[in-house]
Parts: C-alpha cells; sequence; structure tokens
C-alpha cells in the first residue's frame, strides 16, 4: 500500500490523467543530434498524434517531427544534428487527444514559452574539420539541408526551395 502512494504521489499524472511526463534538457552538445524522451500515461486509443516541436532560439516558425512509441509508454524523437549549431535551441511537447483535446509541455503556454536548451559550443573549433556530411577536405558548407533527409523521396508537388 505504502508503494502505491509513493508512486502516486511521485506521479499525479496518473490521478489527473492526460499528462506528458518529461525530464527537461538544458543543455546539448553542439552539433549532435539531441533525443527527447517523454512518457505518457494515457490509453493508446485516445492519442491522435504526439509531436515534438522545435526552432533555432528567435525564429517564430517550429519545426514538427512525431514523437514514435518505443515501449509500453515511452516515446522517443531528436532534434537533428543540423539545428544544433546555434547558442541555443527551443522545444516543446504537443499531444492531441481524440476529444480534440491538445496537451503540453510545458503545460502553461508552451509554445510562447518553451524549454531552452543551451548549446556547448565549447567542442564546435574542434569539430569544425570534421564535417561528415561535406566531401571537399579544407571547405565548410554554406548551406544546411534539412528535408528530405539522405536516401529520402519526395514527390515533385512538395518539393520547395527556401533561402
Amino acid at each position: 500500500m505504502k508503494r502505491l502512494l509513493i508512486f502516486y504521489f511521485l506521479f499525479p499524472s496518473i490521478i489527473l490523467g492526460g499528462h506528458i511526463i518529461h525530464e527537461r534538457i538544458y543543455d546539448a552538445p553542439y552539433q549532435h543530434p539531441c533525443q527527447i524522451k517523454a512518457f505518457l500515461d494515457i490509453n493508446k486509443e485516445d492519442i491522435h498524434r504526439f509531436s515534438l516541436l522545435y526552432r533555432p532560439q528567435g525564429n517564430k516558425e517550429y519545426m514538427e517531427k512525431t514523437m514514435i512509441l518505443v515501449g509500453e509508454s515511452m516515446y522517443i524523437s531528436e532534434i537533428p544534428a543540423e539545428f544544433m549549431r546555434r547558442d541555443k535551441i527551443e522545444y516543446y511537447l504537443l499531444l492531441e487527444l481524440s476529444q480534440q483535446r491538445e496537451v503540453t509541455f510545458p503545460p502553461i503556454d508552451a509554445k510562447y514559452n518553451p524549454i531552452v536548451i543551451s548549446i556547448d559550443i565549447s567542442k564546435k573549433d574542434s569539430q569544425k574539420n570534421q564535417s561528415k556530411d561535406f566531401d571537399i577536405i579544407g571547405l565548410t558548407p554554406s548551406i544546411i539541408i534539412i528535408s528530405p533527409q539522405p536516401g529520402e523521396r519526395i514527390r515533385k508537388s512538395d518539393f520547395v526551395i527556401a533561402l
């Protein structure tokens, strides 16, 4: 009985329902993907979509990535390495339920007050010459290809070039 009470005190969302359990990420290494993990205490049938929304600090628009179920209630997604080149990245989690209800993490005003990750740029200079995505030694790329990922196919109607 005591174990059950302790469990409910540690995870109050079980009593209240509909919450995202996530440990905030405050810092991450330069130019490495940042893995985001979260747990849900909701039946899978009630979930319409679960997404990670992220952007470089200062941008207005968020990029969206689907959170992928990897266990009973654990979901994982990642912020790509290409985005981990700025000083700070902002993100939040959005859970859309089948009753057209939305739950976010952080729970209060997540879109305008997201979680901020500080990028550790102390390793930037040591990684500058280790560009794996660019073949010409001595030259660094001046563009970043966000989409499509290598090997990914897209339709002509979805093709857009933005500078």
